[in-house]
C-alpha cells in the first residue's frame, strides 16, 4: 500500500490537510475511477456492439473565481460538477436577476465553454464530439481545440482520453497503476485469501503514465458512449435505444 496510497500512509504528524488529500484520493480511485475505466474497457471491447463508440475526457479546467471564495481550503483545480455550467453555457450569460449565478467567469472560462458546448452538440447529433461540425477557429480557444484530434477510448488507441483545460492534450491510461490496483491486485489478494492460493507479490506490469503530483489526483471525468444495440423495452411493447451515456467521476480537489 506504501506505493499505492503514498499520500494515505504518511506519518500521522503530517499535516491535517496533507492526510485529508491522501484519503481523497485512495477514495476517488477505489469508488469512482476504477469503476469508470472498466466500464469505459467492456464498453470499448464489446465485440456485439462494433458500431458504438466511447469517448473520455477529463475536465481539468479550474474557474478561479469559485476557487477564491475558500483560499484557505488548499483545494485548486476542477471540483466535481464543475463542467455542467461550462455545458450550459453559463459563462456565456449575462443576467441582471441572477447576477451570483452568471458572474465571475473570465474571457477563459467563455472559452472552454463554447468548447464544450460544441463536442457535446455534435455528440448528441452523431455519436461523435468531433463530428458532424468542425470545431470553429473563431472561438477564442478554437484553433487549439481544432488542431487536437480526439480519438476514441480503446486498446488500439491506449485509451486515449481528452485533457480539457485552455491548452488541450490527449492522453493515455488515466491513473493507469492505481486503476490496477483496485482491479487487478486487490480481487487477487481476497481471491488468494479465500482459496488458499499464492498471494501476488506484485502487480503485473503495469505502468502509472500519469504524474504523481497530487495536483493530478481528482478531476472531473465524463465518459461519453454512444450507441448502444436496441433493446426491447421493459413493457415489451416495443423498442429503444439508448443514443448517449455519461458519468462523472467525483473530483474532490486538486492541490
Amino acid at each position: 500500500m506504501t506505493y499505492w496510497c503514498p499520500q494515505a500512509t504518511q506519518p500521522w504528524s503530517d499535516h491535517p490537510k496533507s492526510i485529508r488529500n491522501g484519503v481523497l484520493a485512495v477514495l476517488n480511485d477505489v469508488l469512482f475511477t476504477a469503476p469508470l475505466i472498466e466500464t469505459l474497457r467492456m464498453h470499448s471491447a464489446d465485440e456485439v456492439r462494433k458500431e458504438a463508440n466511447t469517448f473520455m475526457f477529463v475536465f481539468g479546467h479550474e474557474t478561479r473565481s469559485w476557487m477564491n471564495e475558500q483560499p484557505n481550503s488548499g483545494l485548486r483545480g476542477s471540483l466535481s460538477g464543475d463542467h455542467i455550467p461550462y455545458i450550459f453555457g453559463y459563462p456565456l450569460a449575462n443576467s441582471d436577476k441572477e447576477e451570483k449565478l452568471f458572474s465571475g467567469f473570465s474571457a477563459e472560462d467563455k472559452g472552454v465553454s463554447q468548447v464544450l458546448m460544441h463536442y457535446v452538440a455534435n455528440f448528441v447529433k452523431s455519436g461523435d464530439p468531433s463530428k458532424p461540425s468542425l470545431m470553429p477557429k473563431s472561438f477564442p480557444m478554437g484553433e487549439a481545440f481544432a488542431s487536437t484530434a480526439w480519438p476514441q477510448f480503446d486498446q488500439p488507441n491506449r485509451e486515449a482520453y481528452l485533457e480539457i483545460t485552455d491548452r488541450p492534450r490527449v492522453k493515455n491510461y488515466y491513473r493507469n497503476a492505481r486503476v490496477g490496483f483496485w482491479t487487478s491486485l486487490v480481487p487477487a489478494l481476497h481471491s488468494a485469501g479465500k482459496e488458499g492460493g499464492d498471494i501476488p507479490e506484485k502487480n503485473g506490469p503495469i505502468v502509472d503514465v500519469e504524474t504523481l503530483s497530487p495536483r493530478r489526483y481528482l478531476q472531473n471525468i465524463i465518459y461519453c458512449r454512444i450507441t448502444f444495440e436496441k433493446t426491447p423495452s421493459s413493457d415489451g411493447s416495443g423498442w429503444f435505444a439508448v443514443n448517449a451515456l455519461s458519468c462523472d467521476v467525483l473530483p474532490i480537489f486538486n492541490e
